[in-house]
């Protein structure tokens, strides 16, 4: 079946300010983007990203980890490390 779809990937700051977005074929999975995403952030101030589990993956933790942010990402149920972080609750 082919599908014509896109879709938006938008991040925003603590004060739901938008920052950046992104729109994508709604082919290619989230994972595959979400670098390319995180690249073109200015993290230095950022303490925590929070995602949507779909962006769940090493590279992405990895990518967090050098930027010295630490990554609040929900693992899926197919992951087999944990994850503590996910419970954070920013006020």
């Amino acid at each position: 079946m082919d599908r014509n779809s896109s879709e938006i990937h938008l991040t925003v700051d603590s004060n739901a300010h938008s920052i950046e977005f992104f729109v994508r074929d709604g082919r290619t999975h989230v994972v595959k983007v979400a670098p390319n995403l995180v690249n073109a952030l200015n993290l230095e101030s950022a303490e925590v990203l929070c995602t949507a589990k779909g962006y769940d993956s090493a590279i992405l933790r990895e990518q967090m980890r050098k930027k010295n942010t630490k990554a609040n990402i929900p693992k899926k149920s197919n992951t087999k490390s944990s994850n503590d972080l996910h419970r954070l609750v920013l006020i």
